[in-house]
């Protein structure tokens, strides 16, 4: 029955839709059944495929198949600053979300004092991947809670805590509130706007978009991790070292609550010296290229592609 229906459904497809000579995304190649589809039958037709990244930190950390599988089954591939040189297949392009971004924050509006934003992963593994998966979100859980315990009662206090939207049935958010009962949750609203908003930022993991996006919008802000659970490759090792000499890795909850309890009143004095910025444009340059005029260069770029096939 599956075979039959899934015939008929491509069957429509042929029949209904017009079938692309060149195909463009950066997220239905992931996740969209029927793009896929489409995408397979321009590919028997003679179409391309031009694909771009998801998310930010492509290229950053070590294993991850699936991203692997994205570079090696299209005919152009669209970076975000680490496409090398004299090679025709990837093509360094700014970052939509980066680039989005700079339009969307506010700059000079801060409202609020300190915001912390909570991430999630797989429930059960979907491939091999250089992060955490299944039963290792206990002990991630149990590092938020930590973490937030280890501030000082007054910044505790006025702690906002992002939660994922997507629970995934682990508990996490519920952990969170059996250990601070009062805590302030944002639950609601696009947090790459809220951002802004914020004295200082604090993430519970390195491989996660708004990485990316708090460095391109120049916000302070820290990331914890259990370091055992994240790869560097080879592009990012250097990067990735020096942000944490220059405090804004931690390996450890004590270090990061310790960081945010001396900084807290003004982390903008450790944030704009020189070897953070340096870092910084560091990190942007190879994995977060961006620029403020994205839309039209993405559209000539695509234009230029189609006019080719």
């Amino acid at each position: 029955v599956l075979i039959e229906g899934f015939i008929g459904f491509r069957r429509h497809i042929i029949e209904n839709l017009k079938i692309p000579k060149i195909s463009v995304t950066t997220n239905d190649h992931i996740c969209s059944f029927i793009a896929k589809l489409i995408m397979a039958e321009s590919v028997n037709a003679g179409g391309k495929l031009i694909w771009g990244q998801h998310g930010g930190n492509y290229k950053a950390f070590g294993l991850d198949l699936e991203m692997q599988h994205e570079y090696e089954n299209c005919d152009k591939y669209y970076s975000w600053g680490w496409a090398p040189e004299n090679q025709k297949k990837y093509v360094n392009m700014p970052s939509l979300s980066a680039s989005g971004i700079l339009h969307r924050c506010e700059k000079d509006k801060i409202n609020f004092p300190l915001l912390f934003i909570s991430s999630i992963g797989s429930k059960y593994s979907p491939g091999f991947r250089s992060h955490m998966i299944s039963s290792e979100f206990i002990n991630y859980s149990k590092m938020q809670v930590d973490f937030m315990n280890n501030l000082s009662k007054d910044i505790r206090s006025k702690i906002v805590y992002r939660p994922h939207f997507d629970d995934a049935d682990m508990g996490i958010i519920d952990n969170v509130i059996r250990h601070n009962p009062n805590i302030n949750l944002l639950t609601v609203g696009d947090i790459s706007t809220a951002i802004s908003q914020f004295r200082l930022v604090i993430l519970d993991r390195p491989d996660v978009s708004n990485f990316s996006n708090l460095l391109v919008i120049n916000k302070p802000f820290i990331v914890f991790f259990d370091k055992k659970y994240f790869t560097y490759s080879k592009l990012s090792q250097v990067i990735f070292d020096q942000m944490y000499k220059v405090g804004l890795f931690h390996y450890d909850v004590t270090s990061a609550a310790d960081f945010v309890n001396e900084n807290y009143n003004n982390p903008e004095k450790w944030w704009y010296t020189e070897e953070v910025q340096i870092v910084r444009k560091q990190y942007i340059k190879k994995f977060a290229n961006n620029d403020k005029d994205y839309i039209n260069i993405w559209s000539e770029k695509i234009l230029e592609e189609y006019n080719k096939n």
